[in-house]
């Protein structure tokens, strides 16, 4: 099983969370897509660069720094450019995460039927503690239950683009 640990499900907003008990389709989708048949060892895993899950998609798996199966941070982006996503991060888990690994990923899934859109992956630049500029990126997004003043605005460089699912060939 390839999935968050308990933190990060505890930063989704309840209101996400209801709408997934709510869905048991969608919730069932979530949960396969997390899950891969059989016993896989870590060795078994360090070996792959893509595994099928129990959904049927499959999953990108990268061994350069460790093993990391697809990932995301749980932000709405602002791109300053083609190549720099900005994110919003509370002083949270996802927050203390990136402070101590600076590699990311962004998940954006296009609106229609099935699993498509694009799959970012990042480098941390740098990040600042500016509330006008929180307020001035928040002025079309609902960040209401943040405290702005322990927010930081958090630079990534765009290091590869590849579709939501797969491995891009």
């Amino acid at each position: 099983m390839f999935a968050p640990d308990d933190n990060a499900f505890a930063e989704l907003p309840a209101s996400m969370v209801e709408s997934l008990l709510k869905d048991i389709r969608k919730l069932k989708d979530i949960l396969t897509y997390h899950v891969v048949a059989g016993k896989l060892m870590a060795a078994d895993v360090a070996s792959l660069t893509s595994i099928k899950t129990v959904q049927g998609k499959k999953v990108s798996i990268d061994t350069k720094d460790g093993v990391k199966v697809n990932a995301a941070v749980y932000a709405r982006p602002y791109f300053t450019d083609e190549k720099t996503a900005v994110f919003i991060m509370a002083e949270r888990l996802t927050h203390e995460n990136v402070k101590s690994n600076p590699s990311a990923a962004y998940l954006f899934m296009e609106v229609g039927e099935g699993y498509t859109g694009k799959r970012l992956y990042l480098n941390k630049i740098k990040e600042e503690q500016n509330e006008k500029l929180v307020s001035d990126i928040c002025r079309k997004c609902d960040y209401s239950y943040y405290n702005m003043s322990t927010s930081y605005v958090v630079y990534f460089n765009v290091e590869k683009i590849l579709p939501l699912i797969g491995d891009g060939t």
